[in-house]
């Protein structure tokens, strides 16, 4: 087991350092090569394009940089203490390996996924396999979420509350999203819907500058639960939301999209939680 594997667990002697992470993945990525080269003829350029490939902040495509955008920050994590600092490490080679697995010497070269791209754009799809003519079609997606998630999930303590509370929550906003639908598709509602529009297109005008100013998305990724808990409800908003994603009808909402009611369903959940929780 590697000194970041994300089961592992911490110890005073291992270093905090990108470079060290760096560092074991290419003594990984060696051991599924055919005839490893004992000088290292080419670790110094390996290295560099494994620690480009973690962090890039000048070009803003390194892994930490991609897997801020939503909305982890993973690295560096700012007067946080040294086991919060490790557990930053082992998520961030947990994501670099599902991106970039070790294929062992001989056998079929593995496929990596893009994992934060995946979570960027939240899809029923992306959870369950599918078939077509009895042929899998994206079952490596759903593995990849399934790994990423399960082994988040056996690093937090009281996992089952964070996902019991953000289904209870989720339920309540189904259950007023039906409600609305009920009212607005009412027949005596429709027949007069010329004169109440402007009044209902003020008022969500107004809800939505009220959303804004209420709920700080930064605010609550500030990873003051712990980043693995932090990492963890990020992944329980984006199986929420897939779920969703695909059948919510958003015509009843003038001006919003379905991008922007989703990241707002989503802090909205997240936020809750912190406050109640």
């Amino acid at each position: 087991m590697g000194n970041y594997d994300i089961d592992n667990t911490f110890s005073s002697d291992i270093s905090l350092t990108l470079s060290s992470l760096a560092s074991e993945i290419w003594e990984e990525n060696q051991k599924g090569k055919e005839g490893r080269d004992p000088r290292g003829k080419y670790q110094d350029c390996e290295l560099e394009t494994i620690r480009q490939t973690l962090s890039n902040t000048s070009k803003n495509s390194g892994l930490i940089q991609r897997i801020q955008n939503i909305g982890l920050n993973l690295w560096p994590l700012d007067g946080a203490d040294d086991r919060e600092k490790y557990d930053a490490l082992k998520i961030l080679k947990l994501f670099y390996r599902i991106e970039h697995p070790v294929s062992l010497a001989g056998s079929k070269k593995k496929r990596g996924i893009n994992i934060v791209r995946v979570l960027r754009h939240p899809r029923q799809s992306n959870l369950h396999i599918r078939y077509e003519n009895g042929v899998e079609k994206n079952a490596s997606i759903v593995n990849a979420f399934d790994c990423l998630y399960n082994r988040i999930r056996l690093q937090v303590n009281g996992a089952e509350e964070y996902e019991a509370e953000i289904n209870r929550i989720d339920l309540e906003w189904r259950q007023l999203n039906d409600s609305l639908i009920r009212v607005i598709y009412q027949p005596e509602f429709i027949s007069a819907s010329h004169e109440k529009m402007p009044g209902l297109l003020t008022a969500a005008h107004q809800l939505s500058e009220l959303v804004e100013k209420a709920v700080d998305y930064k605010a609550f990724v500030d990873n003051s639960e712990g980043i693995m808990q932090t990492t963890f409800l990020v992944l329980i908003r984006y199986r929420v939301l897939a779920q969703i994603a695909d059948t919510i009808d958003l015509g009843v909402i003038p001006g919003i999209s379905s991008i922007e009611y989703d990241s707002r369903l989503a802090i909205s959940f997240l936020q809750f939680y912190k406050l109640n929780h």
